[in-house]
């Protein structure tokens, strides 16, 4: 698309008028001229929009909620016309940093220009920095021509991992029932596996017994100590973004979420995540696979909730009553679900409770929940 000066289209038609009013070799030589200046103006900017490569480049498509990151736009001109005047807009980097308001470069002929930025992802999701506008002006200004340029540069800013306290289950007996081995009695939270001999596997973990069984080599695995499962319910009501406008309220929720879950899966313990969400999701993370799926979830899902943290655990109160080992993640304690944690307090143990905005209101329902033996902690904390 071409944009031509106000000015310079008036000027051409008062040449135009001058030429076909009052004749004469001088005035035509002016109109044709200003229809010259037109032509050559168009000719330079449609060679500048055919001959202009633009890329992206990322040291890496993957980060972590508040990363800063350094990336690179490289403007390439393939002809020897030099582009005098381009303004770069890049979409996605308008969206992270307000004050951007694009970049002015001159690129001569069978040169390139490298433009250096810093973004900081304050937020998990998906971000693509691979539309750029590009407006193209020729030097007096007269033709504006403007080209979006697509290129294959999407960022996945996954939650971030922060590191969770040794201490934070102190006193709380995660494997519950655990007898040590060696003592001949069989623990039911140990797991003893084979699988089939791959060159290089040591030689004196070969289970002679079951190789005889397959008429095949089998090795034992190293045995993985497991503790009772783990379970936690998540709230993600799209009230977690009414406390700031750039979401960091909820990001902090979801990262802290995702890192208590790493820490178990550390520990070698199952958990089972419960997701108030628009669908609602259970994730049952017994390893890294597991956990790279949920990462994955989270990547791509926001808070969209429309229903109550307390109205979604009402719904699970048959599952809640057959499971230890319990953890709330909330924005808030309010009146709601205090009376619906004393209430379960009653049958269970081991409750803990993670929420990040504390109120006045917040402040005197974790004081009841403390009391009784309920375990709540500020997100804030630790992320």
């Amino acid at each position: 698309m071409f944009r031509i000066n106000v000015r310079f289209v008036i000027l051409l038609l008062f040449s135009f008028a001058l030429a076909f009013t009052e004749g004469g070799p001088l005035f035509y030589r002016f109109f044709y001229s200003v229809v010259a200046i037109l032509l050559l103006s168009i000719i330079v900017i449609v060679i500048n929009r055919r001959n202009l490569n633009l890329d992206i480049f990322f040291n890496s498509n993957r980060y972590s909620a508040g990363d800063s990151v350094s990336f690179s736009i490289v403007l390439k001109n393939k002809s020897w016309i030099p582009v005098h005047y381009l303004i770069v807009n890049n979409s996605s980097l308008k969206k992270l940093s307000p004050r951007y308001n694009g970049d002015v470069v001159y690129i001569g002929g069978k040169k390139s220009k490298k433009l250096k930025y810093e973004v900081r992802f304050r937020v998990r999701g998906k971000y693509d920095f691979g539309s750029s506008e590009l407006s193209f002006r020729d030097t007096a200004s007269i033709i504006r021509s403007n080209k979006v340029y697509k290129s294959k540069a999407v960022i996945q800013v996954y939650p971030k991992i922060v590191s969770i306290p040794s201490d934070l289950f102190k006193g709380v007996n995660l494997f519950n029932n655990y007898k040590v081995s060696s003592s001949g009695i069989e623990d039911p939270y140990v797991i003893k596996d084979n699988r089939k001999y791959r060159e290089g596997d040591n030689l004196n973990r070969i289970n002679w017994k079951i190789s005889a069984k397959y008429n095949e080599l089998y090795v034992k695995n190293n045995e993985v100590f497991v503790g009772e499962e783990f379970n936690v319910f998540l709230d993600m009501n799209s009230t977690n973004y009414q406390y700031d406008l750039q979401g960091i309220t909820e990001e902090k929720l979801i990262d802290f979420s995702a890192s208590l879950i790493f820490d178990l899966i550390k520990k070698k313990i199952v958990s089972k995540l419960y997701i108030n969400g628009e669908k609602s999701k259970v994730f049952l993370i017994k390893d890294n696979n597991d956990f790279s799926k949920l990462m994955d979830y989270f990547v791509d899902k926001k808070s969209d909730s429309n229903e109550s943290f307390v109205n979604y655990l009402k719904g699970c109160k048959a599952e809640i009553r057959a499971l230890n080992n319990i953890a709330f993640i909330t924005s808030r304690v309010n009146d709601e679900l205090c009376e619906f944690l004393l209430e379960v307090e009653l049958r269970k143990k081991n409750l803990f409770v993670f929420c990040n905005k504390i109120g006045s209101e917040d402040e005197e329902n974790i004081i009841k929940l403390t009391k009784l033996g309920i375990k709540v902690f500020d997100i804030s904390k630790f992320v």
